[in-house]
């Protein structure tokens, strides 16, 4: 089947056969994931993919251009299928899904979407990815989202789930979920797939709403509107911060993460983040002081993201806000020397130079 968006034209279906899916794993690794830093779960740079034992019992979307070629890619691999990672059990409370009642869950993976066509691409290939779920009965989807991805995926109707992790080697990732059955929810966010929902939600066999116990966030971390972020920055710095007028707009477009460190036994991330000090006393490794409140931790980033951030210690009862590596990157490209403007400057000018609508490539990952 045909979908039009944007002057093309796109097919929409599973990869089929032994080359179809050596496409899609190659895909991955040419338009995204060769960029990770090695020890990222199925990264292989020998043969130029990204491959795990349970892709063989997962179904790969494709979109294939009028010509053939592939577009975009996504896995959706039910949880219970043979070979998945054992952590997924952790990092999707699996047993808590099923207590409640759910007898049909599947992963989503590895969305990746042709850098050229990323526009109205995504928002076909999702709604269509979000129908096949539908049709094979899925009750819910899961999936674990980089910090500077997850309002873009509560617009869409996901939800915070489950405690924030560290996959290999050394990457934030929040678990998030969306109930296909909730068109109520679905609806309160404006989500593109309400409506659909709601007509073909009642053939589930019972309510995700009424079943799940109640997702909220978990208290190692919280998700704040960009003006609680202020207030809350504000309280904690007192004096002493930039113009708010720089800061804002970094906190609207950047949506950086609040962490708490020692309530969560994973450990807070060491693997290409910017972390603002709100509280406590970060000790990078290997350095003579300690980064008190107020100091960006890994602030080199900004100048050169493409060396490895500093690993750092987080005590307990401290706080830092992490910002997604994708804003470090822009950051880079302003050029010149942090020598006189504070990290918070060059955070604003990035901002300023990237283009409006959602913050990074729109990818479940």
């Amino acid at each position: 089947m045909f979908h039009g968006s944007g002057g093309h034209h796109y097919q929409l279906r599973p990869a089929q056969g032994s080359s179809e899916l050596e496409a899609v794993f190659r895909f991955r690794y040419e338009h995204f994931f060769h960029c990770f830093p090695e020890g990222y779960p199925g990264l292989d740079r020998t043969h130029s993919r990204i491959f795990e034992p349970h892709d063989l019992a997962s179904t790969h979307y494709c979109a294939f251009d009028a010509d053939g070629k592939l577009c975009a890619v996504s896995t959706a691999t039910p949880a219970e299928a043979q070979d998945t990672p054992p952590a997924w059990q952790q990092w999707f409370q699996l047993g808590r899904l099923y207590h409640a009642g759910l007898k049909k869950v599947v992963v989503s993976t590895r969305m990746v979407v042709h850098p050229d066509r990323r526009g109205g691409l995504f928002d076909i290939f999702y709604r269509f990815i979000m129908e096949r779920y539908l049709d094979a009965g899925f009750e819910c989807a899961v999936h674990f989202c980089s910090p500077g991805l997850i309002c873009r995926y509560e617009k869409l109707g996901h939800r915070l789930f489950g405690e924030p992790f560290i996959m290999p080697p050394g990457l934030l990732r929040t678990p998030m979920l969306i109930a296909l059955d909730d068109p109520g929810h679905l609806r309160r966010v404006d989500s593109p797939i309400a409506a659909m929902c709601a007509e073909r939600a009642p053939r589930l066999p019972r309510s995700l709403q009424t079943a799940l116990p109640e997702l909220g966030t978990p208290p190692s971390f919280r998700l704040l509107l960009p003006d609680q972020m202020l207030s809350y920055l504000c309280d904690r710095m007192g004096a002493g911060l930039p113009d708010p007028g720089e800061i804002l707009p970094v906190l609207e477009y950047a949506s950086p993460l609040l962490l708490r460190a020692g309530l969560s036994h994973t450990g807070l991330p060491s693997g290409g983040f910017l972390c603002y000090v709100l509280s406590g006393a970060i000790r990078e490794h290997g350095a003579d002081r300690l980064s008190s409140p107020g100091a960006f931790v890994g602030a080199g980033l900004l100048i050169h993201p493409e060396k490895p951030a500093p690993p750092f210690d987080v005590p307990v009862d401290s706080e830092v806000m992490v910002f997604d590596k994708n804003l470090t990157r822009a950051a880079s490209r302003i050029g010149g020397s942090q020598e006189g403007q504070s990290p918070w400057r060059f955070l604003y000018l990035a901002c300023c130079g990237l283009p409006a609508g959602p913050r990074v490539q729109p990818g479940i990952q």
